[in-house]
């Protein structure tokens, strides 16, 4: 099954990736190197799946987000992650798949395509530049990885009387993560202490956290909408995003709705 190209075609000079120092071109072949195997030419959406990690990695150095995964993939419109475990569960099909063919298939292939054990983002390292066996290293968590500092959420509307539902906001989002048993959380009261633009990798190496949360709140008459994201403390790219509607109302309600939304969600990537 062909599957057509999903993003812009690569620039004419090799583009270097800094973590692996691979080029694009050198990911791009190894790609079609894995997509041409029996197992993965047989496998039309795990095929279309593993492109559109790589291919939107390579041209954004990021992952998509779950939405745009269902979207692409799975053919999706109005995808929730938090009711619908589709991409989660055939992401977990991906790792083992590609587990698989560098074990059978590719054993002399020069470089490893990779997922990570959490979150959508494809990973590529030379051959034998990690010493641990595959299985081993993508299911050895980081002790960093489930931790998190929730950052004040943004006040993007155009009231300054609206900060007080958004630090309300943040410090029911901060509940709520606490109440999931694997999850650690930065207190309110660090975390608030970069309430200002700060570069994510910093905060997390200054706190101690392995993911960052951070948001905005925007209204319209009697409708918010809730936008979050999780960043990962290595690289400072995103891992999650999701946006989360409500009506106005009881305010302190709504608070509690959004935030049980989103630390659900959370606890799903983390």
């Amino acid at each position: 099954m062909h599957v057509p190209l999903l993003t812009a075609p690569q620039p004419p000079t090799p583009v270097l990736i800094p973590a692996s120092g691979l080029t694009s071109d050198s990911i791009q072949s190894q790609l079609d190197r894995v997509l041409s195997s029996p197992a993965f030419r047989r496998a039309g959406r795990m095929s279309r799946f593993l492109r559109v990690l790589v291919e939107h990695t390579l041209l954004h150095g990021d992952a998509p987000s779950a939405r745009d995964i269902a979207k692409l993939v799975f053919d999706k419109e109005g995808f929730r992650s938090r009711t619908d475990p589709i991409v989660r569960v055939e992401a977990r099909r991906l790792r083992n798949m590609l587990r698989t063919y560098y074990e059978k298939a590719g054993p002399d292939d020069k470089i490893t395509i990779s997922l990570a054990e959490r979150g959508y983002k494809p990973r590529f390292s030379p051959r034998g530049a990690d010493t641990k066996p595959a299985s081993q290293s993508d299911t050895t968590p980081d002790p960093l990885d489930r931790s998190i500092v929730v950052l004040p959420f943004l006040n993007m509307t155009a009231d300054d009387t609206q900060q007080s539902f958004c630090e309300g906001l943040t410090q029911e989002v901060i509940n709520a993560l606490t109440r999931v048993p694997h999850i650690k959380v930065v207190s309110r009261t660090s975390a608030f202490q970069f309430k200002d633009a700060h570069d994510v990798r910093t905060i997390a190496r200054d706190l101690g956290a392995g993911a960052i949360l951070e948001g905005s709140v925007r209204m319209e008459e009697s409708d918010v909408r809730v936008t979050a994201q999780l960043t990962g403390a290595t690289d400072g790219f995103h891992v999650w995003s999701e946006s989360f509607d409500g009506k106005l109302g009881s305010t302190i309600a709504l608070q509690e709705s959004l935030a049980t939304q989103i630390s659900t969600a959370i606890e799903h990537e983390l």
